[in-house]
């Protein structure tokens, strides 16, 4: 089976943003967070009584005016081709290879985040782990609270949910609608709670 390497999606952190929605890198050939049939966009929509509208554009200046941001915990990885493995390869970064063949290389997530307040990591196994495996020594542990929800650094609420492709598939044994609301839910509160205070 080929195996290619693979771009996570760029950071839309601005300085007035407070919910940060972290993926971990996405599936060949894809680009994940703007395509039409992704439930996330449902999601946020329902959870800020907004649209987002079909153009990268107009779900940028969504995502602006909600102040909510998108990114992945990895800058780049090397996937399979076959998108329904969703394994990214490992191996240790050694200094003497080169930049393109570090893998996966981590993007820098605990020196950019600037007023973010919550962080959704969409995907409750593989984006959690990278994220921890790459911020604890930056930033501190992850402080649990219940079996999603950490406090990182003193200040940052972080729920681990399940990715919301994974939500979407009717192959996956999970309550997909108690998913569903469990994200909405979140969000709404959060965005609440930062137009209040």
């Amino acid at each position: 089976m080929t195996i290619y390497k693979c771009e996570g999606f760029p950071s839309t952190i601005l300085p007035d943003s407070k919910i940060l929605i972290l993926g971990t890198l996405p599936p060949y050939g894809r680009n994940w967070y703007y395509e039409k049939d992704e439930l996330m966009w449902e999601i946020l929509e329902t959870a800020t009584n907004d649209k987002r509208g079909d153009t990268k554009e107009t779900k940028e200046e969504f995502l602006k005016r909600n102040k909510i941001a998108l990114w992945d915990v990895l800058y780049y990885g090397k996937r399979y081709e076959d998108e329904s493995s969703d394994k990214i390869l490992e191996k240790p970064n050694n200094k003497n290879l080169p930049e393109d063949e570090q893998n996966p290389k981590p993007n820098i997530i605990w020196d950019n985040l600037q007023n973010v307040e919550v962080i959704i990591t969409n995907g409750s196994s593989k984006a959690f782990k990278w994220l921890k495996k790459y911020n604890s020594k930056h930033m501190g542990d992850f402080k649990a609270n219940n079996e999603d929800y950490y406090i990182w650094n003193d200040k940052i609420v972080v729920y681990r949910f399940y990715a919301t492709s994974y939500i979407n598939n009717p192959r996956k044994p999970i309550d997909r609608e108690g998913w569903k609301q469990k994200w909405i839910k979140t969000i709404k509160k959060h965005l609440d709670n930062s137009r209040t205070t």
